[in-house]
């Protein structure tokens, strides 16, 4: 008899357990090792507790929280919120503060009504237009540039951009498909990479055009997708200023719930 209660209450405590874990995934869904806990015990709870909708939630939330983990980037580490940084991928770093003080002449932008945030070497200007390989896509573009000739930097974000694929490589794979088709443009290198939590795309290109080069980054940020990057002459380029723009890019921080939606509307 008291071997049955003991095993009735180790059941309730797997699933108030699994429940409890399962509200944390709400909040910390990021730390992947909630989440899984979360299934384990509430998987456990469901097997061998009489009342199971506690461990049923657990697991449920469990689930869904760790697939919204897995749909920002291949999981390094359970116990971390840290994101894959193998041969072809690679965290992208921030401005730090030297580099902030070492391009004190350029200036952080934010431009409004958008969720980003970027530093340029002057001001920028405004452009809307359609894709020039697909009439269906507009874009809308922030440009500087200090002098003729000088690189000129960019950032664009599609504007209506409708997300029909899941896969996120296969998005940002098509977009650079798209974008080579342009007359005479040749790629040059691709690589994919990351930017924070975010899958991205780097790219360099061939343009032939009269700032032949340019080098670039996609990045998929929930259902927006941005272009951001510079066209410039060989002899002008710096590497150590187009690191500083790239790496001056950053998005608005967006809610959970945000990312969680947007993951269920791309599917």
């Amino acid at each position: 008899m008291e071997k049955k209660i003991q095993q009735e209450s180790d059941s309730k405590w797997s699933s108030v357990t699994g429940l409890c874990l399962g509200i944390a995934s709400v909040i910390l869904w990021e730390f992947s090792i909630i989440p899984i806990l979360a299934i384990i015990f509430g998987g456990i709870g469901l097997i061998r507790d009489k009342k199971r909708w506690m461990a049923g939630v657990g697991l449920a939330l469990g689930i869904i929280f760790l697939l919204v983990r897995i749909s920002q980037g291949p999981i390094v580490g359970v116990f971390s919120n840290t994101y894959s940084s193998s041969n072809n991928t690679q965290q992208v770093s921030t401005v730090s503060k030297q580099q902030a003080l070492e391009y004190d002449n350029w200036k952080i932008y934010s431009p409004e009504g958008e969720q980003f945030k970027v530093m340029f070497p002057a001001d920028f200007t405004i452009d809307t237009d359609s894709d020039p390989t697909d009439s269906a896509y507009t874009y809308k573009s922030y440009s500087s540039q200090t002098l003729f000739l000088q690189p000129r930097y960019s950032v664009m974000r599609y504007i209506g951009y409708s997300i029909k694929e899941f896969n996120t490589d296969s998005i940002l794979s098509y977009h650079l498909d798209r974008l080579i088709k342009v007359p005479d443009y040749k790629l040059v290198s691709k690589n994919f990479t990351y930017y924070s939590s975010y899958r991205a795309l780097d790219f360099l290109i061939d343009t032939g055009g009269d700032y032949p080069m340019l080098k670039g980054r996609f990045i998929l940020v929930g259902k927006t997708l941005y272009v951001i990057g510079a066209d410039y002459l060989d002899k002008n380029y710096n590497d150590k200023d187009y690191q500083f723009f790239i790496n001056s890019f950053e998005i608005n921080k967006i809610a959970w719930y945000q990312k969680m939606w947007d993951w269920f509307m791309r599917k």
